[in-house]
């Protein structure tokens, strides 16, 4: 697992050669060029198994590289990276944008999105509240960070002068040439979008999609939670 995750995945997801998909050539560029403990040998025992088996068997799709770190003795964990930075949309705007967006790509499964949601603490002085922000046109280094099931970066919400940001804090120590990565936590009730995100984390224990799927008792399932008859009715 070590060995997939520092030294293969890195050299993978790197490839800029006219055959990314093939694992051959990335395991011809680690046998050329890295003489760390152990990897050559493990290199050629991957392709001598390529050969017997079949390029079928190992195909590979390069994800390339979001935000890497490139100091020397890496950082450490609880470092402040980055403020996740964008365009502030109202939860009723952000939804007429994305029924819009849906209506002119009806064939688009799954648009690309750069969207993160903050939260209003309930204990907040100004009550509970959610906001949109889209990083796709406006943005920071933060939105460019991949998503990983395994990451080593995480999301929280934080108030600096009455004011409320999300930002981006390694959750463990990152080493020099390391790819930076925090979990989404992106939940969709749709099955097609589900099934479009393929991830590509590489991970032991990847989920296999980048979205979580919840079942259409979702919402009702928090609703009888938090809310009982009466009180929706208040509401309405």
């Amino acid at each position: 697992a070590a060995f997939v995750d520092d030294v293969l995945m890195p050299a993978i997801n790197a490839n800029k050669t006219e055959r990314p998909w093939d694992l051959r050539t990335t395991l011809d560029a680690l046998i050329e060029g890295n003489d760390g403990p152990g990897v050559k040998e493990a290199c050629r025992a991957i392709r001598d198994r390529i050969e017997n088996s079949g390029l079928n068997y190992f195909r590979i799709h390069p994800k390339g590289c979001g935000v890497i770190c490139v100091k020397e003795g890496g950082i450490e964990k609880a470092t402040f990276v980055s403020r996740y930075l964008g365009e502030v949309y109202l939860s009723s705007r952000w939804f007429e944008l994305q029924d819009a967006i849906k209506k002119f790509n009806p064939h688009e499964a799954l648009n690309d999105f750069y969207n993160i949601v903050l939260e209003r603490p309930k204990d907040d002085p100004a009550g509970y509240d959610v906001l949109f922000v889209d990083a796709a046109y406006k943005g920071a280094i933060a939105s460019r960070i991949s998503h990983s099931c395994v990451p080593n970066c995480e999301a929280n919400v934080v108030s600096s002068n009455g004011k409320l940001s999300i930002a981006i804090y390694t959750s463990r120590h990152i080493k020099k040439g390391e790819e930076l990565s925090f979990d989404y936590s992106c939940v969709t009730e749709s099955l097609v979008e589900y099934r479009e995100a393929i991830c590509l984390c590489g991970k032991e224990r990847c989920r296999g999609s980048f979205l979580s799927l919840a079942d259409g008792s979702a919402y009702n399932d928090v609703m009888n939670t938090h809310h009982n008859f009466l009180h929706r009715n208040a509401i309405l």
